[in-house]
């Protein structure tokens, strides 16, 4: 059989991501091994029929059952639902209400996790009672059991923030990674796009995240049956927004994107049209079979990227899809691994963001470094003048190429440019890395001199004419110590220039003349 050569390159790390859920879930998997007494499995129910626990039915409209079973409860203990399908329950224990999970509305989420339940202490035989409700469903998937309270303190911490706590976490990181997502969008034109829909994309698999989160309450009968259906849908459509954002981001249109949608639509037009919680219950399981088609698109898109971390996060976070939506279907699975593959999808998204980050930020100093750079020389360029911070005992160096024109006139603009960069040559040798050499004309330059330091122009002069030794070639000067501000110090500096400039064209001309005088004679 063939295998893409994409494929194959992924393949090690596609198999290390399946051996990690796996070994997770086995992990997972030892939590729900009893820590204490087993409850029987035969129970009664009100009508003194038997019931075989675990047990998981489907209900066409809100429903009850009361199961009973005669039990010793140990002082101090600890009564532990590893898993139980419904929406509210109450426990009794001798006819005495002793608790009660969810509100008497009877719409909580409480489905996904443990429950613990501290019992009074009683002697001798009680009769231990369940009694729960349930708007589309109900079942006792795992049978309960019995731990001493003082024995489970952990067992109840490490379950309560993988079960409850984490769903939290990942929401909120969830918000801020589309805060950050967001800024990216502002300081990123070219990736605009794709941040956005990652965004919605990243935001809309929270919201669905949030049907797995345990929680007393959801209003309504009403309400509740409309929050689960926008939350399903938005499980649809969250790994449509990443594709097309992934489309943007390569700039290829993928073969399956109209697929996608299509199985987008209709996962979401049946999840809508539902007209009870049962109804929404029974189509979950058609619509979340053409949800996963458009994870394993996304999946397909990861593997061709060329970041392992990518590719090992979303096969995980595929893998923990697949079992929930098996452990909703399945009595005898009860192991939800969502919260957790949410956690490693986006660790990928943010190691993709940073990367990315680092990319855009280092194109942002590049092109800054450009905007402030003249190009022939590799001196700043006059631009810089408008952001750099002067301190007093600093100093301004005003330079003036002499008889440039003439140089350029007679011996051709690549002689001029070749001046004008080995005297920046001479100039970063003689003088401080804290110092700062701008080209801000033709043939003029500041040196911003750091400190009370002098620089000792004398050499710049001597090394720059011996760069240049074919050529007529020299500079005039003025310098001034910065008392007040850069610009003050910039015309004076000028106005010294100019009168070292008068001198040295003065010098010149009578060296000229002499040559000449010493042909003639």
């Amino acid at each position: 059989m063939h295998i893409p050569r994409a494929f194959r390159g992924r393949l090690p790390t596609i198999l290390f991501a399946i051996l990690t859920y796996g070994a997770v879930y086995f992990l997972l998997h030892l939590l729900y091994n009893p820590i204490g007494q087993v409850l029987p499995r035969q129970w009664t129910d009100s009508a003194d029929q038997k019931v075989e626990l675990p047990f998981y039915r489907l209900v066409d409209q809100p429903s009850t059952i009361r199961i009973k079973q005669k039990v010793i409860v140990p002082r101090g203990s600890a009564l532990v639902l590893p898993r139980v399908s419904g929406n509210r329950i109450l426990i009794f224990l001798n006819n005495q209400q002793v608790a009660a999970i969810g509100a008497a509305r009877g719409t909580g989420n409480i489905w996904t996790g443990f429950h613990w339940i501290d019992l009074p202490d009683v002697a001798g035989e009680s009769v231990l009672e369940l009694e729960i409700t349930g708007a589309y469903d109900l079942g006792i998937r795992e049978v309960p059991y019995l731990a001493p309270s003082g024995d489970i303190a952990l067992f109840r911490w490490v379950t309560s923030v993988l079960f409850n706590e984490l769903y939290w976490l990942v929401l909120g990181l969830i918000l801020a990674l589309g805060a950050l997502q967001i800024y990216y969008a502002q300081i990123d034109p070219r990736l605009r796009k794709t941040y956005w829909l990652n965004t919605a994309g990243i935001l809309l698999g929270g919201f669905y995240l949030f049907d797995f989160a345990i929680r007393s309450d959801s209003g309504t009968m009403t309400s509740y049956l409309w929050a689960r259906k926008l939350m399903l849908s938005a499980g649809y459509a969250a790994p449509l927004l990443m594709l097309m954002a992934m489309e943007y981001y390569t700039r290829k249109k993928l073969y399956f994107s109209k697929f996608t949608l299509l199985t987008t639509a209709v996962a979401a037009g049946l999840a809508i049209s539902a007209g009870s919680l049962s109804d929404l219950k029974k189509w979950s399981v058609l619509t979340a079979g053409l949800a996963q088609l458009n994870w394993l698109f996304l999946l397909i898109i990861a593997f061709r990227t060329r970041h392992n971390v990518i590719v090992f996060a979303v096969t995980f976070f595929y893998c923990t899809l697949v079992g929930s939506v098996f452990s909703m279907i399945s009595p005898s699975s009860h192991i939800f691994m969502i919260q957790i593959g949410y956690v490693f999808a986006i660790t990928s998204v943010v190691y993709n963001m940073i990367e990315e980050f680092g990319r855009v930020h280092e194109d942002y100093r590049t092109a800054y470094r450009k905007s402030r750079t003249d190009p022939l020389t590799g001196a700043y360029n006059r631009f810089i003048l408008d952001e750099v911070t002067v301190e007093p005992g600093d100093a301004v160096v005003l330079i003036d190429m002499n008889n440039f024109k003439v140089i350029n006139d007679a011996f051709g603009h690549h002689a001029g440019d070749r001046v004008l960069v080995e005297w920046v040559k001479s100039a970063q040798l003689h003088t401080d890395q804290s110092d700062m050499i701008i080209r801000t004309g033709g043939d003029e330059f500041i040196i911003l001199v750091r400190g009370a330091r002098e620089t000792d122009m004398n050499r710049i002069l001597e090394d720059f004419q011996q760069r240049v030794s074919d050529l007529p070639a020299s500079f005039s000067y003025g310098i001034e110590k910065i008392q007040t501000t850069l610009h003050d110090a910039i015309q004076n500096a000028d106005q010294r220039m100019y009168a070292h400039k008068k001198n040295s064209r003065s010098t010149w001309i009578r060296r000229l003349w002499q040559r000449r005088q010493k042909k003639t004679a």
